[in-house]
């Protein structure tokens, strides 16, 4: 081959075809894509109540404020070769703390810091070996995700009611290929509500004076979440004597909430309680009701119990007494408010008519439910 003229270094012409010992190989790669197993797991979701949202304040020295408010996730290297890696997060989630088996990067930094806003373990390098797993702990910032958590919004702002408000985010595996793996996160903030019945009750005609009538309103929380509530007065719209003659001449009910007096006005009520038609609190059936009525019939049902549920004592709705005492021989109506923190309340109308009369039984006209 050499005396052919070849150059030193340099392959003969035609020494694959002539030489025997030549093996010709092809050669065929299939890149795989570097992922952590998350034990099936395409997502992480939170749980959290509002209540515990707002109260609690912030994370610390990589704790949450409730544990509803942390998740725990694991990431295990099912590959045959190490795999190098970071996280990050994006929306309202932080991972507080990532432990592994595995020796340090050289390169590690950590970035972590105690504030709300700092993103610990997040900027740390991992190298994982096959087999090796890393915990990895998340955070949900609920009390900064939330957009809704003042109380009675919906009441006060004419907002639809919200009971769950989801906020999404997710977080990055960023390998050293510069492959990426995403996670979804998902935080769910629950809210509670209160209703009553009945939400508007007429007392009739009570004596200036006299002992007074009482009833009871019953309260119910349909929601998991506990609701802290405290009973406020919805002050009335003073209408001039132009506009109350544009409206037929009608007269201005009075407008004093001390005529009506409750057995507390705050409390706590955990839920769910039974709803108000099984607990049969409202109307019964009323059979001889026409099929046109003007008003629907609220059916009063019943169900059996299922295991495991609380006791009927405990899902009872609370009973909330009111007495109505007139201080003159005026028509009175206000509006109350069951105020929710962080959660829905409920607005009821209580009304009534005083006098001095003894005797005095004529008709109101007003229904007493």
């Amino acid at each position: 081959a050499a005396a052919s003229g070849g150059g030193v270094g340099e392959a003969a012409a035609g020494l694959e075809a002539e030489s025997p010992a030549a093996v010709r190989c092809v050669v065929r790669s299939n890149a795989v894509a570097p992922r952590l197993d998350a034990g099936g797991k395409t997502g992480l979701k939170f749980r959290v109540w509002s209540t515990h949202a707002a109260t609690l304040g912030k994370f610390r020295n990589k704790k949450a404020p409730h544990p509803s408010m942390s998740r725990q996730l694991v990431l295990t290297n099912r590959q045959t070769v190490p795999l190098t890696f970071t996280l990050a997060t994006a929306g309202p989630f932080r991972v507080l703390s990532a432990h592994c088996l595995a020796p340090p990067h050289p390169l590690q930094q950590t970035l972590f810091t105690t504030s709300l806003g700092g993103k610990a373990a997040e900027g740390e390098i991992y190298t994982l070996p096959p087999g090796d797993n890393v915990v990895v702990d998340l955070g949900f910032l609920a009390n900064a995700a939330s957009q809704t958590l003042a109380g009675t919004a919906a009441l006060s702002n004419n907002k639809p009611i919200t009971l769950m408000e989801q906020v999404n985010g997710s977080m990055t595996v960023t390998f050293s290929t510069g492959c990426t793996q995403q996670i979804d996160l998902t935080g769910n903030i629950l809210r509670p509500m209160l209703v009553c019945s009945p939400s508007k009750y007429h007392f009739g005609i009570g004596m200036v004076g006299g002992d007074g009538v009482s009833i009871y309103l019953s309260i119910s929380n349909p929601t998991e979440v506990e609701a802290n509530w405290n009973l406020i007065h919805v002050p009335s719209k003073t209408f001039t004597k132009s506009r109350l003659a544009g409206l037929g001449g009608m007269v201005q009910n009075t407008d004093h909430p001390d005529v009506f007096e409750f057995s507390t006005k705050q409390g706590t009520l955990a839920g769910p309680t039974m709803p108000l038609q099984t607990a049969a609190v409202c109307l019964p059936t009323d059979v001889n009701r026409a099929d046109q009525a003007v008003f629907k019939q609220t059916i009063t049902t019943l169900k059996w119990h299922q295991p495991g549920e609380k006791e009927e004592a405990q899902k009872a709705p609370f009973s909330l007494n009111v007495s109505f005492r007139p201080l003159e021989n005026v028509e009175y109506s206000s509006r109350f408010r069951l105020q929710v923190a962080n959660g829905e309340g409920f607005d009821f109308v209580l009304s009534g008519k005083g006098t001095y009369e003894e005797n005095e039984q004529k008709f109101s006209g007003q229904p007493r439910l």
